[in-house]
């Protein structure tokens, strides 16, 4: 009487199964880390985006406590070239309670990309009856190259000085009340659509006399 053993094992064409069955897996737990990853990557850019747009609400708001709103550089046109708009400006104007500093914080958009910068001017000046101006430090930026913002938004209210001694002005019940300044940040997403929108409203507490 013969013992005739029988092993059983993969046929070729088992093998080639489970193998494509394996590197289905391996693609799909790869392609999900893939996604996981760039998704952090993304949050991880807008909490920085969010921090560094906090910080500069934070500089630009503290500047609007400690300094009157310089409505006379408005009516110069110079630096604030472009006025103000109803209540909408391009540029913060702000002078200190003494008179002798001012800081000057710009909007501006690149025409050739549209991209929006913030930077900030400081002058001094020797006395409040001399009207010129000099830069003391040069125009400087107040964000990273990284920082996108989609919109910029600063509105003054009232658009005119509630504190002049000009009869007309003060005889305006809508224009008599503490200067505030409105900031709106909308800041852009990494590639993405959406915008995150940081607001405030900041009041001026300096007398302004000058």
């Amino acid at each position: 009487m013969s013992n005739t053993s029988h092993r059983k094992g993969f046929t070729l064409i088992e093998m080639i199964i489970s193998l494509g069955i394996f590197m289905l897996f391996l693609t799909a737990m790869f392609g999900t880390y893939i996604r996981i990853t760039g998704l952090q990557q993304k949050t991880n850019l807008s909490r920085e985006a969010i921090a560094e747009a906090r910080e500069v609400m934070t500089y630009i708001s503290d500047e609007v406590k400690d300094k009157a709103i310089d409505y006379s550089c408005y009516k110069d046109l110079f630096p604030c070239v472009n006025g103000i708009n109803g209540n909408n400006v391009e540029e913060i104007s702000l002078i200190s309670k003494d008179g002798l500093q001012r800081t000057i914080i710009k909007k501006i958009r690149e025409p050739e990309t549209g991209k929006i910068y913030l930077t900030t001017l400081n002058q001094s000046r020797t006395n409040t009856a001399n009207q010129q101006w000099i830069d003391q430090t040069q125009e400087s930026q107040l964000h990273s190259d990284t920082l996108e913002f989609r919109d910029v938004i600063f509105q003054i209210t009232p658009n005119q000085d509630p504190f002049s001694n000009d009869i007309e002005i003060a005889s305006r019940d809508d224009l008599q009340y503490q200067p505030v300044i409105h900031i709106d940040l909308n800041v852009a997403q990494p590639e993405s659509d959406s915008t995150i929108v940081l607001e405030t409203s900041v009041s001026s507490r300096i007398y302004n006399s000058f």
